[in-house]
Formats: structure tokens, C-alpha cells, sequence
């Protein structure tokens, strides 16, 4: 019998753009704070999560109820392999602690992956079935992470991977060469051009990042049940194009955001077309945020933070 308390939740990477608004989505359940990571510091970063990790533990009885999210990673297309490497031997080492000594009760493991998996796939739009191909270090390290919580907790935690589509919204940091309709929105505000260095009919399914967190929701609940499945597409199921973005960024903010078509290099790890569904759809995916609307929104978190002088050097240099 499980105790009738709330779940303790651990959400690994809380600070982040996925991690934060997974934490307001789960609110009024028993919420672990960890002390910081310091993730540019691999070996640090292990000792404070085998630490934590222990602490999370110990407070939780054989009836209770927990769960861990690992929303964590600062690692985007153009990061360097050797911080790829990093990052996968970080959730190497969490995940075999995990495995070995699981906490009591009932409980299971969250981790956020993305949809790069299916770069160099055919025959989109994919699913859990698809047979994912990674372009890119990148990609590759996302599937390394998946295959990791695969071999190492089948049959010892109940686990469920989360393939995300691209995601936005308020609170993306801007000293990262990522997040297009953000950087579109920087531009905006500047009124200066932004680069694109893909095609202009590249299809791309963008998530809200409060419809992320639902979802996220949705399936710790499953994960609380018995009821998840290991593998789960997450993602608005609507394919847009770069152009249509860039139409929908300047009726929302009201500008003529410039467009700089730079030279595209054929096998930098850019997919075309890179639509998703789900063959087990959440309940949370049935009413997803309008694109129009999460894009106003992220606009105006960024008005703000240029008003306040707050944008840091990488969103007000070239954009990329």
C-alpha cells in the first residue's frame, strides 16, 4: 500500500527552460531543492548529484511515492564534443547509481530527449516506431543518453523517455547560439536581420514550453501508476516552415523582421523536415498552446528584459 502523501519529485536541471516550467507544472507535490550543480565542472558535477542523490533518497519511506526528471543539459548543436562527452558521462554515472540503489517505494525516472534523434531518418512525420538517425555529436549523445536508460534500468526502474520537438518560449537564455523563434524575437526588439542558415521551407513542430512541462506532467503521473510507456513523442504535432515563422514573428511584434540568407553547407546536421507524431497520444497534447500566442509571449518576456537592459552579449551581437 503507497502512502498518501504527495510524490517527492526531483527535477535534475530545475533552472533550465524545461526544468523550471516542469516545476511550476508539478507544484503541490513534494518537491526535493538540490543544491546547484556545477555542471561545467564534470567531476564536481557527479560528486554534488551522488551527494544529492543520497539526500533525496533518504527521505523517502517504502510506501511513499517519487520520481526523477532529468530536464538537464546545456548542450545544443554547436557545442564541442568534448562537452558532449561530458555531459553523456555525467548521466552514465547518475543513471548506474540510480540502477544499483533505487529509493524505496514506488517510483521511476524521466529523461528528456529530443526529437535531433531523427535527423537523418526517412519518411517523416516519425514516431516511437521510427528508426532514429542522428546527423550530429549532438544527436548522437541524446540517443547515447537514451540507450544508457534503457540497458542500464530495464527491469530495475520504471522509466520513460520523452523525445521532444523544439522547444520555446519566456525564460530561454539568450547566450546560446539556440532557439530560433527567441533569437527572432531579440532581432525584433533590436530591429535589426536575423541570419537563417537553413533552408526556408525547413519544417520544424515548435512546443510551448508550458505544454513541454503538461506533458511532462502526464507522464510522472503514468510513471506513479504502472501506466507509462519507455518511449513517448512529445510535441504539438503541427509542422511549421521557417518562412511562416518569420510571417508570424512580424504580425506578432509588429515589425519587419529582416531576413539574412546565409550560404548553407550540405552535412552540417540540419534535417529538413523534422514532423512528429505520436501513436500514444497524452491527454495534455489535446489542447496546445497557438503558435501565435507563445510566440507573443516569448516576445514580450523579450521587450522586457531589453527594456531593463538585461539581454546578455550574445543576443545583442549578430544574430546566428
Amino acid at each position: 500500500m503507497t502512502s498518501s502523501r504527495p510524490a517527492r519529485v526531483w527535477v535534475v536541471g530545475g533552472g533550465g527552460l524545461l526544468g523550471s516550467a516542469v516545476t511550476r507544472a508539478l507544484a503541490g507535490l513534494d518537491m526535493f531543492r538540490s543544491q546547484p550543480i556545477p555542471w561545467r565542472e564534470p567531476h564536481a558535477a557527479s560528486a554534488v548529484l551522488s551527494a544529492e542523490f543520497e539526500r533525496f533518497s533518504g527521505g523517502i519511506s517504502g510506501t511513499d511515492r517519487w520520481s526523477i526528471v532529468w530536464a538537464a543539459g546545456a548542450a545544443v548543436i554547436a557545442t564541442p564534443a568534448s562537452s558532449l562527452r561530458d555531459e553523456l558521462s555525467i548521466t552514465e554515472e547518475f543513471l548506474t547509481r540510480l540502477a544499483r540503489r533505487p529509493p524505496r517505494g514506488v517510483g521511476g525516472f524521466f529523461l528528456s530527449s529530443s526529437a535531433g534523434v531523427y535527423a537523418g531518418s526517412a519518411h517523416a512525420p516519425f514516431d516511437e516506431l521510427s528508426e532514429p538517425q542522428p546527423m550530429n555529436a549532438y544527436g548522437r549523445t541524446k540517443l547515447g543518453q537514451e540507450v544508457l536508460a534503457s540497458s542500464l534500468l530495464t527491469e530495475k526502474v520504471p522509466f520513460t523517455i520523452g523525445r521532444f520537438s523544439t522547444l520555446y518560449g519566456p525564460g530561454q537564455r539568450l547566450d546560446k547560439p539556440q532557439g530560433l523563434i527567441s533569437q527572432m524575437c531579440v532581432q525584433a526588439a533590436l530591429n535589426r536581420p536575423i541570419s537563417i542558415y537553413v533552408p526556408m521551407d525547413t519544417l520544424r513542430d515548435y512546443l510551448y514550453v508550458d505544454d513541454a512541462a503538461r506533458l511532462t506532467r502526464e507522464v510522472v503521473h503514468r510513471l506513479l501508476t504502472g501506466h507509462a510507456p519507455q518511449l513517448q513523442v512529445m510535441a504539438s504535432e503541427r509542422a511549421t516552415t521557417i518562412a511562416e515563422l518569420v510571417h508570424i514573428v512580424r504580425t506578432v511584434t509588429r515589425s519587419r523582421v529582416g531576413v539574412t540568407q546565409k550560404i548553407i553547407t550540405p552535412g552540417t546536421g540540419h534535417a529538413r523536415d523534422l514532423r512528429l507524431r505520436s501513436r500514444w497520444p497524452l491527454e495534455a497534447a489535446q489542447r496546445p498552446t497557438p503558435l501565435p500566442v507563445g510566440i507573443r509571449r516569448t516576445a514580450d518576456a523579450v521587450l522586457k528584459a531589453h527594456r531593463r537592459g538585461t539581454l546578455p552579449a550574445l543576443a545583442l551581437g549578430s544574430a546566428h
